[in-house]
């Protein structure tokens, strides 16, 4: 009996290793597609661990950034509150993703996805007393101050070419009226 049970034993092991070794790789992917900003292929292995895994609230964490950087807050909000119930210290981290899509989002000039991320890292940090102007700092200041200067030059540039079209029509208006009294 002992020499079956060996062998059963160490293929026991083996497969497990085995799939350690294949969850190893999944995560190690998955986090190379995140730095590349391939958040769908990310999705699909950490999904593939959570499988496997269900109880591993870093794969569920890691899950709902893949859907915060894709701006789907509803699936990044079951994600993020599986790992909170799952591990406790996620709940202010939470929170800094939220800000850090915030940030990335206002000086991408998205608006609506910079107030939406920011009222949902307040939600998970309501004592949060940092404004995201404050949060993304200076450069969010550059952006508005380039932004107005853009926006100046911009009028200014089409009233100096509405000035020109106003110009041709009143010579072109001349002209006719030239052309119709000498005929």
């Amino acid at each position: 009996m002992l020499k079956y049970l060996i062998p059963l034993l160490m293929s026991i092991l083996l497969v497990s290793n085995l799939c350690i070794a294949s969850n190893d790789t999944d995560i190690q992917n998955a986090k190379k597609f995140m730095n590349d900003e391939m958040y769908p292929q990310a999705i699909a292995l950490w999904d593939k661990v959570i499988e496997e895994y269900p109880e591993d609230a870093a794969s569920h964490f890691q899950l709902g950034i893949c859907y915060l950087n894709l701006h789907d807050f509803d699936n990044a909000d079951d994600s993020f509150a599986e790992a909170i119930r799952l591990q406790l210290d996620y709940a202010y981290k939470v929170s800094d993703e939220y800000m850090k899509v915030a940030c990335k989002a206002i000086t991408e000039a998205k608006v609506t996805v910079a107030f939406d991320a920011y009222k949902k890292a307040t939600q998970y940090q309501p004592d949060m007393e940092v404004g995201i102007d404050k949060l993304c700092g200076v450069e969010i200041k550059e952006k508005v101050e380039r932004i107005k200067t853009l926006s100046n030059e911009a009028e200014k540039h089409i009233k100096e070419k509405l000035d020109q079209i106003v110009k041709a029509i009143e010579e072109i208006k001349s002209q006719m009226a030239q052309e119709m009294n000498a005929i």
